[in-house]
């Protein structure tokens, strides 16, 4: 894999979107396009000025959003299930609550008092469902029915939790966790409910994704540089790269391994999507303002932007164009 030289300074240069949290008008999405085309543009020249980085194709893709209602303060959130449901996460320091969302109508299906240190949330495709607990100096994770969210087991770890990822087989879970000064990733096989091999990860790291092979995990740091680590040998380094400046989260598709990063501030944000294969930008998709979490859908055709603030709630969905086009 190569690093592109040209990535943080476009990524820099793309406005961040303002979006509305409750609609896309016509103007806005002929906007979206327009600048989407235009970072393409910038991205091809400077790519083919680099000796480093291969001339690669943009494409230029237009995306329409449905917005599912969702409860305000949102912090966190797990992939959506095949059922079409998705748990997520939120609340203030003294109260937290999750809520399992039917995102074909934003109803609530069940909402649950949890940890007030819960910071992070994440479901496997198998349906088991878990919450990392950060409090000053210690964090653990604690496994929860998945359908009524009642707690059934905690599992410490070495420091407070930042970022959960399950790994495809559905079983083994990816802990992030740290301090100021050191960060690492500890693994949990969450049948046996046995804490697995720990290994360092970059100092920084705020959010992680596995790939669809479970052989490689993204870290997305809070300066917006993507770092890939192989699995399961230790988690040695593979690849390091800019994307532009903050970074918020980051995941995978399950099904071509296409990684999107959201990055941006809580004013506006946006969505770089990377290929795994070449580490290039190929597009760059609109945000909402306040977004604060990405996930994929289990068919990898849709990304939901999950968005929250003290005041508002809510999860965008959308829907991606086919592989090319």
């Amino acid at each position: 894999m190569k690093s592109y030289c040209n990535i943080r300074s476009i990524a820099n240069w793309f406005p961040l979107r303002k979006l509305s949290n409750t609609h896309f008008t016509k103007n806005r999405t002929a906007l979206q396009l327009s600048l989407i085309i235009s970072a393409g543009a910038l991205l091809a020249a400077c790519s083919s000025s680099s000796p480093s980085a291969a001339p690669h194709k943009i494409h230029k893709k237009t995306v329409s959003v449905k917005v599912i209602p969702a409860p305000k303060a949102l912090l966190s959130a797990a992939p959506p299930q095949p059922d079409g449901s998705a748990w997520v996460l939120s609340g203030t320091s003294t109260a937290k609550t999750i809520t399992d969302i039917d995102l074909s109508n934003g109803k609530t299906i069940s909402a649950v008092g949890i940890d007030p240190n819960a910071d992070s949330l994440a479901e496997s495709s198998t349906g088991i469902l878990v919450v990392g607990i950060a409090t000053t100096k210690t964090g653990a994770v604690q496994l929860l029915n998945s359908s009524t969210g009642a707690m059934e087991t905690t599992i410490p770890v070495g420091a407070p939790v930042k970022d959960l990822a399950f790994g495809s087989n559905g079983t083994t879970l990816y802990v992030l966790n740290g301090n100021t000064t050191s960060e690492s990733i500890t693994t949990i096989d969450t049948a046996t409910k046995k804490v697995g091999n720990t290994f360092g990860t970059s100092l920084g790291t705020i959010s992680i994704s596995t790939d669809p092979s479970q052989s490689a995990i993204w870290g997305l740091g809070a300066n917006g540089t993507v770092n890939e680590q192989g699995l399961p040998n230790g988690g040695v380094a593979i690849t390091a790269f800019p994307t532009g400046n903050p970074g918020i989260s980051i995941t995978t598709s399950p099904t071509n391994g296409t990684v999107y990063v959201l990055k941006g501030t809580p004013a506006g944000s946006n969505i770089a999507v990377i290929s795994p294969v070449t580490d290039a930008i190929e597009t760059v998709l609109p945000a909402a303002a306040g977004s604060i979490a990405l996930a994929t859908s289990v068919n990898g055709r849709t990304l939901y932007d999950f968005v929250g603030t003290p005041s508002v709630g809510n999860i965008q969905e959308i829907a991606l164009p086919p592989s090319g086009k």
